[in-house]
């Protein structure tokens, strides 16, 4: 069973699990905490302790940067993509979240055909590659950080 689930994947990317919530939501978890970085963790873990009383201001940052860009991938993929229209509300939502995470933490899965995706949306996504997560996450891109510290000095 677990081989077919393999070759399932490995032969159609996550495609055929589109629709399939705790696939879709375990995923995102574990994409966009690697995206976070050590940071955020140390941050986190230093505040739970209670070694320090308040967040870092960097740590401030890449949640907000994290939160405004997967959430504007999302409202435009959700709106814009005329292939992700046949799904239900709830599912098209979920398919736009999972396509604007994976884009901007460069996880590199997709949920529908990449093909079909109209140049807008596509340039949405490419822009979300480009920025990248954040400093010492898993993953590529400028990050996020210096991302605002462009917009910063513009």
């Amino acid at each position: 069973m677990c081989l077919l689930f393999v070759r399932l994947v490995w032969l159609y990317s996550f495609e055929l699990f589109a629709v399939n919530v705790p696939i879709n939501l375990i995923l995102s978890f574990l994409a966009i905490f690697g995206s976070l970085g050590f940071i955020v963790v140390t941050d986190f873990w230093s505040r739970l302790t209670r070694k320090t009383k308040v967040i870092s201001y960097t740590t401030k940052i890449i949640l907000l940067v994290t939160f405004v860009l997967i959430s504007s991938g999302t409202i435009m993929i959700y709106f814009f993509e005329p292939s992700i229209q046949h799904f239900t509300t709830n599912t098209r939502w979920m398919v736009s979240f999972f396509q604007s995470m994976t884009a901007l933490t460069t996880v590199g899965f997709n949920t529908i055909p990449l093909s079909g995706i109209v140049l807008p949306v596509l340039l949405v996504m490419v822009l979300l590659m480009y920025v990248g997560a954040s400093p010492s996450g898993t993953c590529g891109g400028m990050k996020s950080t210096t991302f605002v510290a462009l917009i910063a000095i513009w």
